[in-house]
């Protein structure tokens, strides 16, 4: 049986794709075209890595690889390592998708991306916890100095929140600091609008690491996840795309206590699929992946992902009753700003990453981190 190669990122919607689904989209496209889909599941830290050397292979060995939004698409496009997609969408509802997810599926006017999930900033929080201490909360939006106020009032509870603070996913969490500050995010060094601004939202983002569990500097994902689903804390920030796996009833007790707020200015990064150049099954490749994400299956992916991309789906009665978050995550796609579309930005959010974390751990101060962005200036193609 002819074979269809996924390279894939190690996360809950991916799972959505697997022949043993419970959803059956795999299995029945496979059953209808005879191909057997391969999905090849590496985890995030290893993922750039494996990627780079996959397509850049003369018979490379992937038809499929996932991206994420921004990140990668400029570089890989620039390279003719992806294939511009638009001349074999013309019966593929684009038009569905959301705004803000059609902006991160192009790249110099062309679609080089189809979206599988949507994976922006949502505030997983404890409304009887709220209830407890007399607040009552109505917002679906919350700016940062509200959000700090409302972990001070929380601070009997402590640890109150978790950030999601470990080196693998600390750039992303601090973004929303810096907007909420005025400050854009650049491709290059010395990467941030405004020092001044810059050294303010450094002071907003630590100032929550009081009110954090021990080890907030190695939470990421799965350490968020089980702080929330443990009642360890009040308030989790995570991402839309972990939120059917982090509101599993089947592992979490509070699933009906919990609620969801997200920041007044989100960084959503949206995965999904781009075609490589050295694939030899291009044909199948966008037949498959054109089925994988219409209408009726963005809300099967979407059960599971957490972060389904195509308007119909939030506007779904069934689908908001069974993911209740959609409201929430709807309103944060709307809100949502992303990272720089720039071959540089792969390359400069390398550098962000560790250097965030170290100030994060107090190992540099902020102004060593500002000057430590200045001195890259130099390195700057």
């Amino acid at each position: 049986m002819k074979q269809l190669k996924i390279l894939a990122v190690n996360d809950p919607a991916i799972y959505a794709y697997l022949h043993e689904a419970k959803n059956q989209i795999t299995k029945k496209w496979e059953e209808e075209h005879q191909v057997k889909v391969i999905l090849d599941i590496i985890e995030w830290n290893q993922y750039k890595d494996t990627l780079d050397q996959e397509v850049r292979q003369v018979n490379g060995d992937y038809d499929i690889i996932m991206n994420p939004g921004n990140f990668w698409i400029p570089e890989l496009a620039e390279e003719s390592l992806i294939i511009p997609l638009e001349s074999y969408l013309t019966d593929y509802d684009v038009d569905g998708i959301v705004a803000s997810i059609q902006n991160e599926m192009k790249y110099k006017n062309h679609i080089y991306m189809i979206p599988s999930f949507s994976d922006g900033h949502i505030l997983f929080y404890r409304k009887d916890k709220l209830k407890e201490k007399g607040i009552v909360n109505t917002k679906k939006v919350i700016t940062i100095p509200e959000l700090k106020e409302l972990v001070r009032q929380l601070e009997d509870n402590n640890p109150v929140i978790a950030l999601k603070s470990d080196v693998s996913e600390i750039l992303l969490d601090f973004i929303p600091f810096l907007w909420n500050r005025g400050v854009e995010v650049l491709d290059q060094a010395p990467y941030f609008s405004d020092e001044e601004k810059t050294i303010l939202a450094i002071q907003d983002y630590l100032s929550f690491r009081f009110y954090c569990p021990k080890g907030i500097e190695y939470y990421g994902n799965q350490q968020v996840k089980e702080s929330i689903q443990k009642g360890e804390v009040v308030i989790g920030i995570s991402w839309g795309g972990q939120a059917a796996a982090i509101l599993n009833p089947d592992e979490n007790p509070y699933v009906n206590k919990i609620d969801f707020m997200t920041y007044q200015y989100p960084c959503n990064t949206t995965w999904g699929f781009a075609i490589a150049a050295n694939s030899k099954n291009k044909e199948a490749a966008i037949n498959y992946l054109t089925y994988v994400t219409n209408e009726e299956n963005d809300k099967l992916v979407g059960r599971i992902s957490g972060g389904p991309v195509r308007i119909t789906t939030y506007q779904d009665k069934d689908e908001q009753k069974y993911c209740p978050w959609y409201h929430v995550q709807f309103e944060m796609l709307k809100n949502a700003k992303n990272v720089p579309k720039s071959i540089h930005f792969g390359q400069t959010a390398a550098r962000l990453y560790p250097l965030i974390h170290q100030l994060f751990n107090g190992k540099i101060t902020p102004n060593d981190f500002i000057e430590e962005c200045k001195r890259d200036i130099n390195t700057n193609d």
